[in-house]
């Protein structure tokens, strides 16, 4: 019996040994959920761009953080979500790998966005508010249609599920948030 347990021990040893040695050749394995996308602004020139990225030990609780950033690397905007979960658009996404396309996808401008103020529906006299947009509280009638007829930069992302937040780059190279657009 005792045999039995000392060549069982000894089997059991040099799998380890063997387990070990092999794990050795294996690339290190990769934890947390550190990603980042870098996408261009193109409403707003050469050289503008949204850039973000995530910090955490899992991809679904990482913190996220979403900047716009001029060509001289100045950040003109940056927002800071509770985690990545938060927006719809990265919910469930399992690993760096996916959270770097995931985020890429989610900062591209694309057809269905406004590039400009000028691309923002009219505030119809009379009306509490533009069609299927809830400006900021510092935009009244006046100012939304000034702003229009500015034809700012706008970026707009997706931050709850059915909106998006639009961003302006300001006169003054800022960027400053214009509202919410309901995209259902």
């Amino acid at each position: 019996m005792r045999q039995v347990l000392l060549g069982a021990a000894v089997v059991a040893v040099m799998g380890l040994i063997c387990v070990a040695a092999r794990a050795d050749d294996l690339p290190p394995i990769v934890s947390g959920c550190k990603a980042e996308a870098v996408v261009p602004w193109p409403a707003a020139g050469e050289g503008y761009r949204a850039m973000a990225y995530t910090e955490g030990e899992d991809c679904a609780e990482a913190h996220l953080t979403l900047a716009l950033v001029a060509p001289t690397d100045r950040a003109l905007w940056q927002w800071d979500f509770g985690g990545a979960a938060s927006v719809r658009a990265l919910y469930g996404v399992p690993n760096v790998v996916e959270m770097e396309r995931a985020l890429g996808a989610w900062l591209t401008q694309g057809s269905d966005k406004p590039t400009t103020s000028a691309d923002l529906p009219a505030w119809a006299d009379g009306a509490a508010a533009p069609e299927g947009f809830e400006p900021d509280a510092v935009l009244d009638r006046a100012g939304w249609e000034a702003l229009r007829a500015a034809k700012r930069p706008l970026f707009c992302f997706a931050d709850a599920p059915g909106f998006q937040t639009c961003v302006q780059l300001t006169i003054d190279e800022n960027g400053a948030p214009i509202g919410r657009r309901a995209i259902r």
